[in-house]
C-alpha cells in the first residue's frame, strides 16, 4: 500500500505518531542535562547535591552540608545563568524560589547545619554571612546550627532552601504559606516591655535587665566584628525598654530609650551634653 492512499486524518490521530513526538520532545529536554548543562532563571534559587565523589574526602560525622566539594548537600547555590560539567549521573540539582520577605515583617531562620549552640543558649550566634546567603562562610566562621538570632530584613534573598528555613505562617488573606512573620507595632501612647529568652543570667536580687542603647550596641558590634570577635548577648530577662512612639514622627519610627529611666544614665546624659559645649558652655 502507498503511504499517499493513507487519508491524513488517520496519520495525524495514529497513537504511534504521538507517542514518537512525546518521546522526541521529551529527550530533547534531557539532552541539555546529559550534556552536563544547567541553566538557572533569575527569579529561581538552584541547590545542588552531589552523588559521588573520588578524589574528596568524606563528610565529617555530623556534618550535613558540604563546604570543600565532598560528596552531599552544596552549601553553594548556582548563580543565575548557565554552568557546564554538572552531569546528572554525579550531581542532582533542585529549583526553588526566591526568598521574598514582604514590608513590614520578618522573617526567622533555622539552620540544619554547623556547631551545636553553647550549652545555656536558645539561639545560635551572630555570623556575617551576608544574611545566610553565603552558607560556606557561615559554616567556615563556626555558625551553629538550629535557631538563629540573626533575622531577615524585608527584601529578596537567595538562599539554600535545603539547609536554611525560613518560618512560614499562614496568610488571613490568601490562606497561603509565606516565608516570613509579622513586624511588632507599637501604637502611640503605649510602651512595649521585652522579655528575652536568650542570654546572660541576670545578677542575683534583680527582676529587670539593664537598658540597652542600640547606639552603643551598633558601634561595639562593628568593632568587634572588625577584630573577628562576636558581640555579648543581652542579659536575659524583662528589659524594660521604654519605647517611647511619638505620633508626630514617621510610622515605624521608634524613639531612643528613655534617658531618665535610672539615675546613672541620666547622669552619664548631662556629663555628655557638657562635653559637647565645651568648657565655656
Amino acid at each position: 500500500m502507498d503511504l499517499h492512499d493513507i487519508p491524513a486524518g488517520d496519520v495525524l490521530f495514529s497513537p504511534w505518531l504521538w507517542l514518537v513526538v512525546v518521546l522526541g520532545v521529551a529527550w530533547l529536554t534531557r539532552a541539555w542535562r546529559l550534556l552536563g548543562i544547567v541553566f538557572v532563571p533569575e527569579e529561581k534559587t538552584c541547590v545542588v547535591t552531589k552523588r559521588w565523589t573520588l578524589f574528596r574526602p568524606r563528610l565529617p560525622n555530623g556534618r550535613i552540608v558540604a563546604v570543600n566539594g565532598e560528596a552531599g548537600l552544596q552549601a553553594a547555590t548556582l548563580t543565575p545563568g548557565l554552568h557546564f560539567l554538572l552531569f546528572p549521573w554525579q550531581y542532582a540539582v533542585h529549583f526553588d524560589d526566591l526568598t521574598v520577605i514582604q514590608p513590614g515583617r520578618l522573617g526567622k531562620v533555622t539552620l540544619i547545619d554547623g556547631e551545636p549552640i553553647s550549652p545555656g543558649r536558645v539561639l545560635g550566634q551572630h555570623v556575617d554571612c551576608n544574611f545566610f546567603q553565603d552558607l560556606s562562610t557561615f559554616l567556615r566562621n563556626h555558625g551553629q546550627r538550629g535557631p538563629q538570632s540573626t533575622i531577615l530584613p524585608p527584601g529578596t534573598y537567595r538562599l539554600n532552601t535545603r539547609a536554611v528555613f525560613v518560618n512560614a505562617e499562614l496568610d488571613e488573606h490568601s490562606h497561603e504559606k509565606v516565608a516570613d512573620q509579622p513586624a511588632l507595632v507599637v501604637p502611640p501612647n503605649k510602651v512595649a516591655i521585652i522579655t528575652t529568652m536568650d542570654g546572660n543570667p541576670l545578677p542575683q536580687g534583680d527582676i529587670a535587665g539593664p537598658i540597652v542603647r542600640r547606639a552603643r550596641a551598633v558601634s561595639r558590634r562593628r568593632r568587634l566584628r572588625a577584630r573577628g570577635w562576636l558581640p555579648r548577648p543581652a542579659d536575659a530577662g524583662a528589659a524594660l525598654r521604654h519605647l517611647l512612639y511619638q505620633p508626630d514622627v514617621r510610622p515605624g519610627r521608634v524613639c531612643r530609650p528613655d534617658r531618665g529611666a535610672d539615675r546613672q544614665c541620666r547622669r552619664r546624659h548631662l556629663l555628655r551634653r557638657r562635653r559637647r559645649r565645651g568648657p565655656g558652655g
